[in-house]
């Protein structure tokens, strides 16, 4: 008898031993993604429902003025996930979703991460020295002629490196959807006039 229940108490010992070690393996998987946390909007990120389901996608290229048009103001939360085609976006406050189309021919050969620190930051940031009207096209998402080169960017978004290889070059090129251009042509570092092209 004394024997037996020996044995039921090393029995329930065990169980408890592996409940203890599932557990810890459980929290030692978790913590990591706990800690990761998401990753901040640098500038606005622009892209169109599609679909009978309306679910929401975007390119490199920024389609910065498309049918079923909108776009994520910069310091949303996001979060970033694997897509075949690019990467994914889910909005941490909404679980919105947005899939990004982001081939290496439209990121100037840059990889998925290196695209990514391009766009995101780790904490949110601060722009304090924007002027009026950029404040209104950033609020807009919209180029407004007098806007400077970065409020552009904290508008539209960072420009496609494949297309937009310099920074400071006198236009930069966006689409307003896919077969129609928007170009942002710059003279003195503030945007002189804005072209579309299709």
């Amino acid at each position: 008898m004394e024997k037996r229940n020996k044995k039921t108490l090393l029995q329930k010992l065990g169980f408890l031993a592996c409940g203890v070690v599932v557990l810890g393996m459980m929290g030692c998987a978790a913590s990591p993604q706990q800690s990761q946390g998401g990753k901040y909007l640098k500038y606005n990120f622009h892209y169109y429902s599609r679909g009978r389901d309306n679910y929401k996608v975007a390119s490199v290229v920024n389609y910065v003025n498309c049918p079923n048009h909108g776009f994520l103001p910069y310091n949303t939360e996001v979060r970033v996930g694997r897509y075949r085609m690019g990467f994914k976006l889910r909005v941490a406050e909404t679980g919105e979703l947005i899939l990004v189309d982001a081939p290496k021919k439209y990121t100037g050969n840059k990889t998925t991460g290196e695209y990514l620190d391009l766009i995101l930051s780790s904490n949110p940031v601060s722009y304090t020295d924007l002027s009026e009207i950029e404040q209104k096209g950033i609020s807009s998402g919209k180029p407004i002629k007098g806007m400077s080169r970065k409020g552009i960017m904290i508008a539209l978004g960072y420009p496609a490196p494949s297309f937009t290889p310099a920074l400071d070059a006198g236009v930069w090129h966006y689409w307003n959807s896919r077969f129609i251009k928007c170009n942002v042509h710059f003279k003195d570092g503030e945007v002189e006039y804005i072209s579309r092209l299709g």
